[in-house]
């Protein structure tokens, strides 16, 4: 009997460390799901694209560095995102990755620019948000897609990131389906929003020159991915913030886009 009541005792002990085990595993879950919610409520969105500006954009095979291409992401959710060890990437290498504590507040954008422009520069040509009206008639401020005729800019960051000439090699001006496919990854190297450009089909034009291209406001929130050419709009002058940038020692003047400017609209509006 006590051989019995023994081995019992032992199978017992054994089933509370099984579920013990079990218990622990679980909250390890938890947590890697509650991680993961968080992160996914802050997402970050690459919301507009320079690739191919009337301003001069360099040469990779002359060692001539990109100066003018542009990437501006965004924050479509609810929590601040930290990007630090965050990079782009295409089918032709990568940039560097993002500095530690480069945080993006929710409802924020940040342009990423080639390292040789610094925030200064790319202010002086395209507003920084803090030094008056882009045009006549517009003002600075937080944006939301309504009634009102103007979009306005509040101020937004810059950040210059090394690799533009030599890891992505510039953005593709006569991009297709395999380029050029520009990707977010984050320091763990996931994939964290994709979109494969083209200037054909569905996709805004870019010509003539100078023309950045945006996501449209019905589908800044977009998950993932943003691969139709229909989610995306032709800067123009005075629409969903596009304005003209003005000419300086880099830029020739003649580029539209808007930078700092995201205009966030419901699912099936226009």
């Amino acid at each position: 009997m006590r051989t019995i009541s023994h081995a019992m005792t032992n199978r017992g002990l054994m089933k509370t460390r099984i579920v013990v085990k079990i218990a622990m595993a679980m909250a390890v879950c938890l947590a890697a799901l509650a991680s993961y919610g968080s992160h996914a409520s802050g997402q970050v969105v690459i919301s507009e694209i320079m690739y191919n500006p009337d301003s001069y954009e360099g040469n990779s095979n002359e060692n001539k560095p990109n100066l003018t291409e542009w990437i501006e992401l965004y924050n479509a959710g609810e929590e601040p995102i930290d990007l630090t060890g965050y990079l782009l990437s295409d089918e032709d290498g990568q940039t560097e990755a993002m500095p530690p504590a480069t945080m993006l507040e929710p409802g924020e954008a940040m342009v990423i620019v080639p390292s040789g422009v610094s925030e200064a520069a790319f202010h002086e040509a395209w507003g920084s948000g803090e030094d008056g009206p882009t045009q006549p008639g517009e003002e600075m401020g937080e944006v939301q897609e309504d009634d009102t005729p103007h979009e306005a800019m509040k101020k937004y960051r810059v950040l210059a990131l090394g690799g533009w000439t030599d890891g992505i090699r510039n953005l593709a001006n006569s991009p297709s389906p395999k380029n050029e496919i520009l990707t977010l990854i984050d320091k763990a190297g996931r994939v964290v929003f994709t979109v494969n450009y083209d200037d054909q089909g569905d996709w805004p034009s870019d010509s003539p020159d100078g023309s950045s291209i945006y996501l449209l406001p019905q589908h800044v929130r977009v998950r993932d991915s943003a691969n139709q050419g229909e989610q995306w709009g032709r800067s123009v002058m005075g629409q969903h913030g596009g304005r003209g940038n003005v000419k300086t020692s880099v830029y020739t003047g003649m580029d539209f886009g808007s930078p700092g400017v995201v205009v966030v609209g419901a699912a099936g509006t226009e």
